[in-house]
């Protein structure tokens, strides 16, 4: 299942610049080392969600740190068999930096493409279940400046876009759109209107590859531990509503993956405000 990835920070590149010869020099400062944080494993269901044991796990990630922040992820099926390797500049934050590498599950490697500072840079590449070449582009900083795909044969096929994002069915069929059928669609509890209480959600779900909508969940649990029980009782009502209005969205134009429909991980936030 395709799942789109974003981020809020950036990894900046290491520069190096010459100095002018001096006859004094400052002494230099004493190297620091972080200690690198010790591996982790989580265990996923087949709709991402993060399991307590292993039973039942669709899939694994493996976290491997290179410092306080920065690491590679390691997926594996419910097999143990290697699915994808991912280098993060900052693993919490999802800020992919490097090589993401992809493979079959006959061992043979599917995608290569590299990042800088979680924008696409450099080489991504695709392959078919014999090895063959399926599609090379190019990007710089986040651009494609070329690409060409090929047919099973080997020959030049018209160029056609690796990824395309699911379409909603009403609207300008944009992620705005989304929200808005979504607060359209919820009711806002009695409690909450008492309250003036005005609330922000992140709600996932799920897109299947003929676009219709499942999985629905809260992404993101934004209320502390520390609230007044009305207050709570309010959220956890407005929670219920809109994860019904979500249920109840219209089919979507389905996402694509490299020319082919595939299921797609989609979340929005929904922000309702008393005014």
């Amino acid at each position: 299942m395709l799942k789109f990835w974003s981020a809020l920070l950036a990894v900046p590149a290491l520069l190096l610049a010459a100095a002018p010869a001096s006859a004094q020099t400052d002494p230099e400062p004493e190297a620091t080392t972080v200690a690198p944080r010790p591996k982790t494993t989580e265990y996923y269901s087949a709709d991402h969600r993060l399991l307590p044991t292993a039973q039942g796990a669709s899939y694994r990630l493996e976290t491997t740190y290179r410092d306080s922040v920065a690491g590679t992820v390691r997926m594996y099926d419910a097999a143990g068999k290697l699915q994808r390797i991912t280098a993060f500049g900052h693993v919490r934050l999802q800020v992919r930096h490097g090589a993401t590498t992809t493979w079959y599950d006959t061992g043979q490697m599917h995608t290569m493409e590299g990042y800088q500072a979680n924008q696409r840079h450099g080489e991504l590449l695709v392959y078919y279940p014999d090895g063959k070449l399926r599609r090379r582009d190019q990007f710089v900083k986040g651009l494609r400046t070329a690409g060409e795909c090929f047919g099973p044969d080997g020959q030049p096929v018209p160029y056609f876009e690796y990824r395309v994002m699911p379409v909603y069915s009403e609207g300008d069929g944009s992620n705005m759109a989304v929200v808005q059928a979504i607060q359209r669609r919820t009711t806002y509890p009695q409690a909450a209107l008492r309250l003036a209480l005005n609330a922000r959600i992140l709600i996932g779900f799920t897109i299947d590859a003929q676009g219709r909508v499942g999985a629905v969940h809260i992404e993101k649990e934004p209320m502390p531990e520390q609230i007044a029980p009305s207050l709570r009782a309010a959220f956890q009502e407005i929670k219920s509503s809109a994860l019904e209005a979500a249920r109840q969205l219209k089919p979507f134009r389905p996402g694509q993956l490299d020319g082919q429909t595939v299921a797609v991980s989609y979340s929005v936030p929904i922000t309702f405000r008393i005014e």
